[in-house]
Formats: structure tokens, sequence, C-alpha cells
């Protein structure tokens, strides 16, 4: 569950999840939109995409935040307003469907997201290095002992701006727990 916050700038959304008909908030996320609350008194289009353990969350096309789900994936979702504020909304042109799965199996990422051209992982979970890496692995296996990988990699922003990531290519993978790699700095 997430809803924003139209009246405070200070925090444009917060998550949570409901367990036996209670709400709760540990494991939740409240920070600022990109561009602002959403208005009142005026449509905005919302979006979650989930793909397994994780959520990303759009307000006018913009991606906002993702963020670990408390509850495995199940495609069935809703809408909601608190109660006690005296609320009321109007919703149109919902829609349900299911999405592409990735190529890639993701792991310790904060969100994976697939651009139609590219592809995102956000490494923003843990530290480094105890953390180890956000990896994005392709099932497929070349059985061979001669191959290549190689990618076009874009350094978006890092802990110092945009010349301070880690990235780079896994390779002799056993599993996503066990591989070699280089990443450049």
């Amino acid at each position: 569950m997430f809803f924003f916050r139209p009246h405070w700038t200070g925090g444009c959304f917060e998550t949570g999840y409901v367990l036996k008909g209670s709400l709760k908030w540990d494991g939740g996320i409240s920070s600022n939109c990109p561009k602002g609350p959403p208005r009142g008194g005026v449509w905005f289009s919302v979006k979650v995409v989930v793909r397994r353990s994780s959520a990303s969350i759009y307000l006018d096309g913009e991606h906002v935040q993702s963020f670990k789900t408390h509850f495995a994936a199940k495609g069935h979702g809703g809408v909601i307003v608190s109660n006690g504020y005296k609320s009321i909304i109007h919703f149109r042109y919902y829609h349900l469907k299911t999405t592409l799965a990735l190529p890639f199996i993701d792991e310790s990422c904060l969100a994976t997201r697939n651009m139609g051209t590219y592809y995102v992982l956000h490494g923003n979970d843990g530290k480094w290095p105890g953390n180890g890496f956000c990896r994005a692995l392709l099932p497929a296996i070349v059985n061979s002992d001669n191959y290549e990988v190689s990618a076009e990699l874009y350094n978006q922003i890092g802990w110092k701006g945009v010349n301070s990531g880690h990235l780079g290519l896994m390779y002799n993978v056993i599993d996503s727990n066990n591989f070699d790699f280089v990443y450049f700095r």
C-alpha cells in the first residue's frame, strides 16, 4: 500500500501495509516527489509496477520511488483513501494488467526497471562493500569455455555524483551469489 499527501510538501507519499485489518508502517518509506505532491482538484495518473519483491511508483509518468514490498507479488490491486478526514475521491481508467517479466534475475537491488531500449538497476540498498552488488543475471547459459559478455554501461549517479559509481560485469557465474566480476570506478 502507498498513498499520496497532496497537502504536505514535506513528504509527498508514504508506503506501508495492512495486516489483519491493521495499518503497519515498519519498513515503510515517506519521501518527497520529484515534482512535488499531486494537486487536489485535478486528475493525476498513478502507476505501481511490481516485479517480484519490489515496487516502483510513478506519478504522472515520472518515476517517484522504488522500494521492497512486504507481501509477495500477487496480481491483485485496488484504490484507497484514508478514513477520518472527510475524504471523497474519484478515480477512472483503472487498469490491472500483467507486464513482461524482465529477462534478468535481479538480486540485492532496490529496483530493476525495463525502459524499453535499456534497463535501470537501483543499487541503493544497504552499504558498500558489506551488501555487495545489485546484480542482474540473464538466466540463459552459453555452454562453452570460450565466450564473451558485453554491455554498454551508463553511470547515472553514484555516491558522489555521476563520476562515482561502481559498475561492471559479472562472468563465470555459478549462481547469483558466486561469480567473477570486473567493475569500474
